[in-house]
C-alpha cells in the first residue's frame, strides 16, 4: 500500500478525525482535527504536528488563535470560556 499524498479524511481507531492535506502519510499543508472530546485545531500541519496559522477549540468553548511551531503554540490570543482575552508570547 503507498503512502497518503494529497488531501483526504482518516478517522481514527479512538474516533478522533482528520480531514486536509498529507505528505507521505503525514498531515501537511491546510487541515482540520477533531478531537474524540469535541475539541478541534484547524490550520496549518508540517510534517505532522501544527506549524503555522491555526485555531485551537477546547471542548469547553476556549479557543487560541496565533502562530504554532513544531506542535506548539507560541503567540495569540487565547478567548477563554467566559470571554476574556489573554494575549500570548
Amino acid at each position: 500500500m503507498g503512502k497518503r499524498t494529497g488531501t483526504g479524511k482518516i478517522t481514527y481507531p479512538d474516533g478522533s478525525k482528520y480531514d486536509g492535506g498529507f505528505k507521505n502519510n503525514l498531515k501537511e499543508g491546510a487541515g482540520i482535527f477533531t478531537f474524540k472530546d469535541g475539541s478541534s485545531y484547524t490550520g496549518n500541519w508540517k510534517n505532522d504536528l501544527k506549524d503555522g496559522r491555526g485555531a485551537f477549540k477546547w471542548a469547553d468553548g476556549s479557543k487560541f488563535h496565533g502562530n504554532f511551531e513544531n506542535g506548539e503554540s507560541k503567540d495569540g490570543i487565547l478567548t477563554m470560556k467566559d470571554g476574556t482575552q489573554r494575549n500570548i508570547n
